[in-house]
């Protein structure tokens, strides 16, 4: 790691002084992952902190069969593993590298140490579990509350917020390669209904899913999709 910037740019360090930043810098150690790589598997009993300098990464959950899913992606400056941290217990989930990754790791009973001594860090882990509790609620209404296609709409325009590049004026392609089983698991639905809708947005002009990666068409109708609203043709222009 060649900068404290690196550190500073991430949310959960970005409120603390340069001498604070200096010591976490000093306890920490950077490691790369290559892509594909497992950096903790649900029900490790290890209990690092993670923070992400590059790469992208996949939270996995196993389902009542024992299959993985993707529950989430991960991307720069996104910090994973504080649970694990705080209550000792096993890892509730599966994190995964897509790619070549670069992570900062603290060491747990280290982390603790600095939570103590440092409020603004404290401040800060607290933040990031009130977002991540936030993501949790809205997931859990978007399950009860919204159909199968309204869900997947709400994923893929996250998705597209995030990790998209614009490769037309109308067009914006996710540069992540996700199959009909990663973003069933996202939406919470099988992937034989995700397949459904995917092949009726090809069919229409919204969206399409070819080898893995996703690019909107039409984010205007997407949108209404993702607030349950079908537009009209008058409405589309």
């Amino acid at each position: 790691m060649q900068s404290s910037e690196v550190l500073r740019k991430m949310s959960l360090f970005s409120e603390l002084s340069d001498p604070e930043i200096a010591r976490i810098r000093s306890l920490g150690r950077v490691r790369r992952y290559p892509a594909r790589s497992v950096v903790v598997g649900q029900g490790d009993e290890t209990h690092d902190l993670f923070q992400i300098v590059y790469g992208r990464l996949s939270v996995l959950g196993a389902d009542a069969s024992g299959d993985e899913v993707v529950l989430s992606i991960m991307g720069p400056g996104e910090v994973f593993g504080e649970l694990a941290v705080l209550d000792g217990e096993p890892r509730s989930a599966s994190v995964a590298t897509l790619e070549l990754c670069e992570l900062f790791v603290l060491e747990g009973l280290a982390f603790q140490q600095l939570l103590r001594e440092m409020p603004a860090l404290a401040l800060g882990l607290m933040k990031v579990m009130a977002r991540r509790i936030r993501h949790l609620t809205d997931r859990a209404k978007d399950v009860s509350l919204l159909d199968v296609e309204s869900r997947l709409a709400k994923v893929v325009l996250a998705l597209a917020a995030r990790f998209g590049e614009r490769t037309h004026p109308s067009r914006t392609t996710i540069s992540l390669k996700l199959s009909q089983q990663d973003l069933a698991g996202m939406v919470g639905a099988t992937r034989e209904l995700v397949n459904r809708r995917l092949r009726g947005w090809t069919e229409r002009g919204i969206a399409e899913h070819v080898g893995g990666e996703l690019t909107i068409r039409d984010e205007r109708v997407l949108r209404g999709l993702a607030g349950g609203l079908e537009l009209s043709e008058e409405t589309r222009g």
